[in-house]
């Protein structure tokens, strides 16, 4: 049998039992062939096994596909990477770099950002989390307190339409409805603490007088009957209290609902409520 070769690199294989003296000039020609291999000098297409292999002692755990995106890179890929990202590239990624603490980046102008927070107003506006760092930021108002509204001194807070409300209602005085008669006299206590600016008396209608229906509301002017001096109302203040007589002969003279024409009205037919405001 002729000698035969190996199938990838062409390695003699000297015929058993021939080649008597041939056989070591075919060995040392091999030697020459896995020498060559070896040192580089000629190409291999060695198939590894994943996993399985080393380069100076240390294992090479890249799969195929991971060895493949680096395929046709012709030169160091962090030199690659150095030139995409230099400041000359891109310097608007470098500024933001720099900024020296965590929250919201602000451009303010080329190239140039600021670090930014939102920030409240002492007693008018609150902010939590205003760098965003622990959270959304939340914005709230700071809104006066009941008192605080009443009071009318407090200059930074803000006011609800329920405080407004509430601060114009402690301003003002409403009585209930209260029955009368000639000759009394009748003290509501406001509590506005100081005397009214102002007052005004109202007379609602419980039995029909001088062509009024019941329910009818009246405005009564303080006054005195200036004939008999015993029809009318008069009407003290105080810080306190507000207190109306009403006059012997009745409330005082009064225009009929219809027609023109006065009569005095009857005290027994009007219930008499006050208003007071400062």
């Amino acid at each position: 049998m002729a000698d035969s070769t190996t199938t990838t690199f062409g390695l003699v294989k000297p015929e058993v039992g021939a080649s008597a003296d041939t056989w070591g000039a075919k060995l040392n020609a091999d030697l020459d062939v896995v020498d060559d291999l070896l040192d580089g000098t000629t190409a291999i297409k060695p198939n590894l096994s994943e996993g399985l292999w080393k380069i100076g002692g240390t294992a090479v755990t890249a799969s195929a596909v991971e060895l493949k995106y680096v395929d046709g890179v012709t030169s160091p890929i962090q030199t690659q990477l150095a030139g995409k990202m230099s400041p000359a590239t891109y310097p608007d990624l470098i500024a933001l770099e720099g900024l020296p603490s965590s929250g919201f980046a602000t451009r303010i102008g080329s190239n140039t950002w600021a670090q930014r927070a939102v920030a409240g107003t002492t007693d008018q506006i609150t902010v939590t989390n205003g760098d965003g760092v622990a959270g959304d930021p939340t914005v709230a108002a700071v809104i006066a307190s009941q008192a605080e509204a009443e009071a009318g001194t407090d200059t930074t807070k803000l006011m609800t339409a329920q405080r407004v409300k509430q601060a114009i209602d402690s301003r003002r005085y409403f009585s209930s409805l209260t029955s009368i008669a000639n000759s009394a006299t009748y003290t509501f206590t406001h509590g506005l603490g100081s005397e009214p600016l102002g007052t005004t008396l109202i007379l609602q209608c419980t039995s029909s007088d001088l062509g009024w229906a019941v329910g009818d509301r009246i405005v009564l002017s303080p006054m005195a009957d200036p004939a008999t001096l015993s029809e009318g109302t008069s009407v003290l203040l105080t810080s306190t209290q507000v207190v109306v007589g009403i006059g012997s002969n009745g409330p005082g003279e009064y225009l009929q609902k219809v027609g023109g024409g006065s009569g005095v009205l009857t005290a027994t037919k009007w219930n008499l409520q006050v208003k007071a405001w400062v």
